[in-house]
């Protein structure tokens, strides 16, 4: 069961049976979805705790700011029932920390709508834990990825994420020492499981390979996700890592192309939030009239496609790619920017289809979005943007706001 720390505040001036009354009727109440843990005010917080902050009464507003200056640091849930003052307390403390830049919010009202926002608010805790990392970038971002440059020492004191780069060299030699028959289990399930190939056993073979190295350095490293310069590998192995991602993917472990780090970090937002794999595309065609937009890639989880064909990687013509078959229906677009990842773009819209086109990346989707294209025209965060299935647009929100990012578009 999910495990919430609670933790109470109150005045010295209230009747103390009266509190603990109340204290134990929030218990209670919480216990219907949550292993409750109580904590004091001057308990140390067990690290990555969900932690649910009571305020019983008013005259709280200066014990919480003497043991609770830890609440700049994390972001702060405040229950408050509004009895006793409590409600008014609660307001306050919410307006000192959000007056020194702190993330907080007030929960209060219906019994119904306290428990849908704490269901919320833990899939929001469990995303800021995974968002800490550590990340794994292999060889760094590709050389055309010029505006989506990522400031490691800013990214840690917002978010906590740790970054560790590894040379292209360590892939290689891992990839290189493995055995003939490394990831042939995995190229004869994708050879049984498509609908179409463009390519020989061997490719496939040969890329599926790679997928037991990058899960040797998600090991070595204890990674929460990976990024890698992809096309380095073609230029040294000859293949290319769009199957390995997708299995990887498929399996929970995050993996990104292009060393793009920015891509990565809303890749496991949106997973973390979403509950289902990512596709990370480019935009292939914008039309304002409308709000239609076309994305493409040549690697995707197979866990969100309902089919797909095995063919060569698009721009080179080696390697192994997946092109794959959505299901029409809503969907989400997120990208995560800015030197401290403290900027997005969200959108909600409708895949209407997944037709292959020989032009474009291996896995191309049309859609039309909930919104305007202005953000693509006049101030984009960059070029790669996240997809996953169905209609997460009012939770990704609800953590942005949060957290205080900044929305473009």
């Amino acid at each position: 069961m999910k495990k919430l720390y609670l933790r109470p505040f109150s005045s010295p001036l209230h009747d103390a049976h009266h509190l603990e009354a109340k204290l134990s009727q929030a218990e209670g109440f919480l216990s219907d979805s949550f292993q409750v843990e109580r904590l004091s005010p001057t308990d140390e917080v067990p690290e990555e705790a969900f932690l649910v902050d009571l305020i019983l009464s008013g005259g709280s507003e200066g014990v919480f700011r003497v043991h609770a200056e830890e609440a700049l640091t994390r972001p702060v849930l405040l229950l408050a029932d509004g009895r006793d003052n409590s409600l008014a307390a609660a307001l306050e403390i919410l307006s000192w920390i959000k007056g020194r830049g702190g993330h907080a919010e007030l929960l209060h009202g219906s019994s119904e709508s306290l428990q849908w926002r704490l269901r919320e608010h833990y899939l929001y805790h469990l995303a800021r834990v995974r968002l800490k990392g550590p990340f794994g970038t292999v060889g760094g971002p590709s050389e055309w990825l010029i505006a989506g440059e990522c400031d490691y020492g800013l990214l840690r004191r917002k978010w906590g994420s740790e970054v560790v780069e590894i040379p292209m060299e360590e892939l290689e030699e891992l990839y290189q020492a493995l055995p003939p028959s490394a990831g042939k289990e995995e190229a004869d399930s994708l050879w049984k499981g498509s609908r179409s190939s463009e390519i020989g056993r061997n490719e496939l073979e040969k890329a599926c390979r790679l997928l037991p190295a990058l899960e040797e350095l998600f090991k070595r490293y204890a990674l929460k996700a990976l990024t890698v310069r992809c096309f380095g590998l073609i230029e040294s192995l000859a293949t290319t890592g769009c199957t390995a991602f997708s299995l990887l993917n498929d399996r929970g472990l995050t993996c990104g192309c292009e060393g793009d780090l920015s891509s990565l970090f809303s890749m496991v937002l949106l997973e973390s939030l979403s509950g289902v794999p990512s596709f990370m595309a480019n935009p292939s065609l914008l039309e304002r009239e409308g709000n239609r937009v076309v994305l493409a890639h040549c690697t995707v989880p197979t866990k969100i496609v309902e089919g797909y064909r095995l063919q060569s990687h698009f721009e080179t013509k080696i390697g192994a790619a997946l092109g794959g078959s959505f299901l029409p229906g809503p969907v989400t677009l997120l990208r995560v920017g800015g030197p401290r990842m403290d900027e997005f773009f969200l959108a909600s819209g409708e895949l209407l289809d997944s037709q292959p086109d020989p032009n474009l990346c291996r896995t191309r989707i049309n859609l039309r979005l909930n919104r305007s294209l202005d953000y693509f025209f006049e101030n984009p965060l960059g070029n790669h943007i996240v997809v996953v299935p169905g209609d997460q647009e009012k939770r990704v929100e609800g953590f942005c706001r949060l957290f205080n990012l900044r929305r473009r578009g």
